[in-house]
């Protein structure tokens, strides 16, 4: 049997099943032109995400208390249930 989509290979999943990377994406930031978010200071932000994804489960927390540790605004994560939103 075959899975092929945006999993994220993990060591809990790894556990269960054996995965063959053909691609690794990455994370992008977007912004609307002019803006001034940088992925490194986006504290006190809000940042939108696709629920369940790596992004909102890992980045975004770690990130977000890198702020936090440092005396500043979390980020604010925002999730949606599709890219669609």
């Amino acid at each position: 049997n075959v899975g092929m989509s945006s999993f994220t290979d993990s060591k809990e999943r790894e556990e269960q099943v054996d995965f063959v990377t053909y691609f690794s994406a990455g994370t992008l930031w977007a912004q609307p032109a002019g803006g001034d978010v940088d992925p490194e200071n986006a504290f006190g932000k809000k940042v939108a995400v696709q629920a369940t994804t790596v992004q909102e489960t890992d980045e975004l927390p770690a990130r977000s208390k890198k702020c936090t540790d440092e005396g500043k605004p979390a980020i604010e994560i925002v999730p949606f249930d599709s890219q669609d939103a």
